[in-house]
């Protein structure tokens, strides 16, 4: 939900994709204001799954790091 409200208000500027580790997605959204407003309207559909999936890789890493 953080994630999706950094999209929201800052996504022109590509700070939900430094957000969840594509810095290079980030810069390029950064340098292009959002892909001139596209970029960032498609990002609002997607950046929830993206969010989901990197939550779920840092819980499997912490998981792993406490069993070991």
């Amino acid at each position: 939900m953080v994630i999706f409200g950094f999209s929201v208000f800052l996504g022109s500027f590509g700070i939900d994709r430094f957000l969840v580790g594509d810095t290079l997605l980030g810069v390029l959204k950064l340098i292009t204001l959002g892909g001139f407003g596209i970029w960032t309207l498609v990002d609002w559909f997607m950046i929830g799954s993206r969010a989901r999936t990197k939550n779920i890789e840092m819980a499997r890493q912490l998981k792993t790091s406490l069993a070991g």
